[in-house]
């Protein structure tokens, strides 16, 4: 089936979940219509970066450690999913200023209380004007929910 064939509204985004896929099957989802692309590991999206086309946008939806962050925002990153803690929204933060960059980001807040990642709603409420000073991010204001 052809996403161009069906009848998406532009209110609602498809983001195709690549993290078994191989080259052969991400380039049959471009040619499908796919425009976004979900990437679980850095590692993956760097070694396939440079043949995708420039028209397809990036989010990475795996769980981001803060050692990986330097190697992930060295690419071209339209979205993080999933940002877990305050400590990792500061590392995106510092690592997008020092290359000039603005990185949108979405929190994860935990809504089960048997999950071990995300903020928690107690959380959020007393960190969020912290995580607002934060100069290199975008200004939307949204939240993820896991």
């Amino acid at each position: 089936m052809k996403l161009k064939n069906l009848a998406i509204p532009t209110s609602v985004l498809c983001v195709a979940a690549v993290k078994y896929a191989a080259p052969e099957q991400i380039e049959n989802l471009i040619r499908d219509g796919v425009t976004t692309l979900g990437w679980s590991t850095a590692q993956q999206f760097r070694k396939l970066e440079g043949v995708l086309p420039r028209s397809c946008h990036h989010h990475f939806i795996g769980q981001l450690q803060k050692n990986k962050v330097s190697q992930l925002l060295s690419s071209d990153i339209d979205l993080i999913h999933s940002v877990n803690s305050a400590d990792l929204a500061e590392k995106i933060n510092a690592t997008a200023s020092t290359r000039n960059k603005t990185q949108n980001i979405l929190l994860q807040v935990k809504t089960d209380v048997t999950k071990e990642s995300g903020f928690t709603f107690e959380g959020l409420e007393k960190i969020f004007p912290e995580l607002l000073k934060l100069k290199n991010r975008h200004r939307k204001r949204e939240v993820s929910s896991a």
